[in-house]
């Protein structure tokens, strides 16, 4: 029913969205980045946020923090990338990447898509960031549908149909709340830190493939390559987001905080992966 003569205009669900976090914002002045213009000098916390590590600096400063080095650590040697470079890994752990991939990659592309609407008119760096990981993500997720019918024969609907593994989508759920909550600068910083470890782990599993016992073409393993290459610019593209970011109130540790939620993250979904497949 229309609204009675004089009362206020009925605000859409975006437009009420927008309106608690524009009010949130105004009473939290650490995240009023995430909607207005940079927060003043003296309301910026101290220590690393007041300025100890410059944007420019971010992603080496981030790539040397213990976490990460323990996570790469971990990856390196994880127990099923080793297992599949002795050919001794069952493909069903490569079909379970697919399956909690193929979710995945439906969830991310919704975060992207928000994070796009959320930070778009933070800058032009910010806004073409995530307009090129939306535009990935799709990619993606087509690669990994062509490869699970090569390979295991499965269709979209199988994928859809699928179960997942809650402990395989903390990394995903938790890109879910950044995109709505949380910075872009951590986003940004997380995917310069955590691609090149997801992308060895796809690289290491796709040249096993390639060899005996699995002896797969290279088109059947295209999903998995794709990641393996560094993507030329991506850290000048993220570094660029978070000076963005970091000048309209984001601060280094926050970011840091976020950047080991997702690598400690990523470990999980490859253990859980790799658990589950020796169990089948």
């Amino acid at each position: 029913a229309p609204p009675a003569a004089g009362a206020p205009p009925r605000l859409s669900s975006v437009e009420l969205a927008i309106a608690a976090t524009r009010a949130a914002a105004a009473t939290n002045p650490p995240f009023r980045y995430a909607v207005g213009g940079p927060v003043p000098a003296a309301e910026q916390p101290s220590g690393l946020a007041a300025g100890g590590i410059r944007a420019g600096d971010l992603l080496q400063w981030l790539r040397k923090q213990p976490f990460n080095l323990e996570t790469e650590q971990a990856l390196e040697r994880h127990p099923m990338v080793l297992a599949a470079e002795s050919g001794t890994m069952p493909l069903r752990a490569v079909e379970l990447v697919l399956f909690e991939e193929h979710r995945i990659e439906q969830s991310d592309l919704r975060s992207m898509a928000a994070a796009l609407a959320r930070f778009g008119g933070i800058g032009n760096a910010t806004r073409s960031f995530f307009l090129s990981c939306e535009d990935a993500e799709a990619a993606a997720g087509a690669k990994l549908v062509a490869m699970a019918a090569s390979v295991f024969h499965l269709t979209v609907k199988d994928l859809d149909v699928y179960q997942p593994m809650p402990a395989a989508h903390a990394y995903s759920a938790y890109l879910a709340q950044l995109a709505n909550y949380g910075g872009a600068g951590a986003i940004a910083a997380g995917f310069a830190v955590n691609f090149p470890t997801w992308g060895r782990m796809c690289g290491r599993i796709g040249n096993a493939l390639l060899r005996p016992p699995y002896s797969l073409s290279a088109a059947d393993v295209d999903f998995l390559a794709s990641f393996a290459a560094p993507v030329p610019g991506f850290d000048e593209a993220a570094t660029a987001v978070v000076k963005e970011a970091m000048e309209t109130g984001e601060s280094a540790e926050s970011i840091r905080s976020a950047v080991e939620l997702m690598q400690g993250y990523e470990v999980m979904f490859w253990d859980t992966v790799w658990e589950h497949a020796r169990r089948a």
